[in-house]
């Protein structure tokens, strides 16, 4: 921007100063493109740049009467342009933090729900098994727990494999019934 914006910005920022609404859109106008150029700059959004362009005029309007741009318009639009993306960055940084912080904990929550939930079922699935008679209880615990074949278990309990078959067919039956079903 040449140094002819810069008297009209100074011109037009003391009749701001005023309350003069004309002078303010006026402002607003012809330094919109500048803001929007600086802002987009920092935070590569086009959406975030239109709206610090928008902050920062509505600031100007409500600070009126209190601004000093004795270092040149230009000068001190960048600063405020800065100060305002800055702020924005670590708004976004701060929610995103924030929002990180909520995920994490309700992937605890679901964590610690879940072991919950396993723990109960092997409480019940304990329960079930203690429940089953000594012989069908060992067939399925051989079969299932220690991934035995059924000749290994037939050999180790002295029971043809036809019988082995039986208990753990038993066990299966007894424990359906017994566990909840999902």
């Amino acid at each position: 921007m040449s140094n002819c914006h810069n008297h009209i910005g100074d011109d037009l920022l003391k009749l701001i100063k005023k309350g003069d609404e004309l002078a303010f859109a006026a402002f607003c106008d012809l330094y919109r493109t500048f803001l929007f150029v600086n802002a987009n700059k920092r935070l590569q959004n086009e959406d975030e740049s239109k709206d610090v362009v928008q902050d920062i005029c509505i600031w100007i309007w409500e600070h009126r009467a209190s601004i000093d741009v004795s270092k040149g318009v230009q000068a001190w639009l960048r600063g405020a342009v800065r100060n305002k993306t800055s702020e924005l960055i670590r708004q976004k940084i701060a929610r995103r933090n924030r929002e990180q912080h909520f995920a994490d904990q309700q992937t605890q929550i679901v964590q610690m729900s879940r072991h919950i939930e396993m723990k109960e079922l092997g409480a019940q699935i304990n329960s079930a098994i203690s429940a089953i008679s000594p012989a069908t209880r060992q067939a399925f615990i051989l079969s299932y727990l220690e991934d035995k074949s059924l000749k290994e278990i037939a050999e180790e309990m002295g029971i043809n494999v036809q019988s082995v078959k039986n208990h753990i067919h038993r066990a299966l039956k007894q424990l359906r019934k017994k566990l909840p079903k999902k």
